[in-house]
């Protein structure tokens, strides 16, 4: 273990979370039984990857959380426990918080388990701003594409290893390179642990699908096409590839992808993957600004609340500047609960930026309350002259 001291405790002293060395990992392994569809749990336990272990207790622990140093965090075990509940928020906002924040991480999702979780949350992530939402869990019920079929002239499917890698001479070579790297730490550890095919489409990588978190028989699969090159079928061919291996050598994928990812679970079912499993998540992002954004942007489109996503905008546009869209939406927030006035302020807004949509401002119905302002009609006008 690192130490016999709390890594965390109350203002009285009282021991209340400890970081784990490798070696006591083993100790959390059945508290995270029930989140066995995450194989990237056991990859961290494992050693395989990057990842850091917390619990209540080093010999005998009942409460665990694993943050994976970039932007999951998985939590399981007994939720009663107010001491560790505390502790870990100042965990989350004390240390974890500054540090994404210095390396540019997005956000955080929580995977969690029991449900009791939830009637805790608001201790636990006091300080944040957490989304409810669900993502999928497929497993493969067998390969459905003859992908061989698929190939266009000129394209063909490869294995991602050490020769692909050392090709300096592709187009995207070093998106792959990084890909990797990210999920396994270093380039060398894919090579050890993991594998991957893609499709090259004359000089380019077009599409590539890498295994993560191997484990026994299993992995999770990532698929990633390059965006000049979709809607070719790339990535169905790549993913079939990468699956009849996975066949051929008795490794198990799985597919995560968010609920509302309907491109994603589109691709998965396609190609073969079934019966997903269904599981909610906590999801917000580390910089202030962005998660004042991401609110808006929920309260307005999967809430319907506008007067809160109003509220959200405002206060991020006093903490700095932001995309000509999140003006834009802000003013269909005000336009919404009658505040006309600030909604042309947001539109002038979203216009200064280079918003040039004219047909979906329009056609938001969101807007049909301004049409009288004296403002609206120099909005139109501007756009129009965009427009020619």
């Amino acid at each position: 273990r690192v130490d016999d001291t709390p890594y965390m405790a109350n203002s009285d002293g009282c021991v209340s979370i400890y970081r784990l060395d490798e070696t006591d990992y083993p100790r959390v392994r059945h508290l995270f039984r029930e989140l066995d569809y995450n194989l990237q749990i056991t990859s961290i336990l494992e050693g395989r990857t990057r990842g850091r272990v917390y619990a209540d207790d080093t010999s005998e622990p009942r409460t665990a959380f694993i943050w994976d140093e970039s932007h999951k965090f998985f939590l399981s075990g007994d939720a009663e426990d107010p001491v560790f509940n505390e502790a870990l928020n100042r965990l989350i906002l004390g240390e974890i918080y500054p540090e994404a924040r210095r390396r540019k991480i997005w956000g955080w999702v929580l995977h969690y388990h029991p449900e009791s979780w939830e009637r805790v949350l608001d201790t636990i992530l006091s300080g944040t701003r957490p989304m409810k939402d669900n993502r999928y869990y497929y497993t493969l019920s067998g390969v459905y594409v003859d992908w061989r079929a698929l190939i266009l002239e000129g394209d063909g499917v490869a294995k991602v290893d050490r020769e692909l890698m050392g090709r300096d001479d592709l187009v995207n070579v070093d998106s792959v390179r990084k890909e990797a790297s990210g999920a396994w730490g270093s380039i060398e550890n894919y090579h050890d642990n993991a594998f991957g095919y893609c499709l090259i489409h004359c000089d380019t990588v077009a599409c590539w699908c890498l295994s993560e978190f191997n484990s026994g028989d299993r992995c999770e699969i990532g698929v990633e096409t390059d965006e000049g090159h979709r809607g070719r079928y790339y990535a169905t061919v790549t993913a079939s590839a990468f699956l009849e291996h996975c066949v051929e050598s008795g490794i198990r994928p799985g597919w995560h992808c968010w609920e509302s990812n309907t491109p994603s679970r589109r691709l998965a079912e396609k190609i073969g993957f079934t019966d997903p499993l269904v599981y909610p998540i906590y999801f917000d992002w580390f910089d202030d600004r962005d998660s004042l954004l991401v609110n808006a942007g929920w309260s307005l489109n999967r809430l319907d609340r506008p007067r809160e996503a109003a509220e959200y905008y405002e206060q991020a546009f006093m903490k700095g500047d932001a995309k000509a869209v999140h003006y834009f939406d802000a003013a269909r927030a005000h336009a919404a609960i009658g505040e006309n006035g600030k909604a042309i302020e947001r539109l002038h807004g979203a216009v200064e930026r280079g918003w040039g949509d004219l047909n979906r401002l329009l056609s938001d119905e969101s807007f049909i309350g301004l049409h009288h302002e004296n403002g609206w009609k120099k909005i139109v006008s501007e756009l129009e002259i965009k427009g020619e």
